[in-house]
């Protein structure tokens, strides 16, 4: 949809329209945007896009380097999983060490293609540098400054970074709050909808 449609568009639209894509309340939040967007105008550089409520480091950066194609690197987990490891010989870098990655990681970024740089890292992490790498076949293990650390076999994942499951239960309830809140977001999302009806459509503002 336009900025315009997905402003206008009610909580119960967006739900259905988001089906199936993740969590639901990152709909919402991009409705939320829109309307700023609307009101505001649209940004057009990365400090623009982060004073919109709901945008934060990573998001903006994501939104100049793949809608804009600017040499911006979106750190996420995975990139800074990868970065941190390749270019700083850090095992588990953490968020602090985002701004010193930017930095490092300025001279992958061509500007022409700037977008694929983040996408081949998203791609290369999840088969290479996961949280526990496979650095002995990984393709990057010569020029990776801490892949001899891993190699050694005297490295484990700090304690903070071990997170432990937990569901919240409330009551004599059979099941976790969450599966209650799934219930009930398909109800919103089939209302009004009948078996074997089309495709959900933007409704006009």
């Amino acid at each position: 949809p336009s900025w315009k449609v997905l402003a206008c568009a009610s909580n119960a639209a967006v739900i259905r329209a988001w089906a199936g894509l993740g969590y639901n309340r990152r709909a919402l939040v991009l409705r939320d945007i829109a309307r700023q967007v609307i009101a505001l105008g649209e940004p057009k550089d990365r400090e623009g896009w982060l004073a919109l409520k709901g945008i934060g480091p990573y998001t903006s950066a994501a939104i100049m380097a793949f809608a804009n194609q600017e040499a911006i690197l979106p750190i996420d987990t995975n990139v800074r999983r990868f970065c941190g490891r390749f270019l700083l010989g850090k095992t588990y870098p953490q968020p602090e060490d985002d701004e010193k990655i930017q930095q490092k990681a300025s001279h992958l970024m061509d500007s022409r293609r700037a977008y694929d740089v983040p996408q081949a890292i998203f791609d290369f992490s999840s088969v290479y540098c996961t949280k526990v790498p496979n650095c002995a076949v990984c393709p990057m293990q010569k020029d990776c400054l801490a892949a001899k650390t891993f190699l050694s076999g005297h490295v484990s994942t700090p304690k903070q970074m071990i997170k432990k499951s937990y569901e919240r239960v409330h009551g004599n309830k059979k099941h976790p709050d969450r599966i209650y809140r799934g219930r009930i977001l398909k109800r919103v999302r089939e209302a009004g909808r009948p078996a074997g009806s089309h495709p959900f459509h933007w409704p006009a503002c």
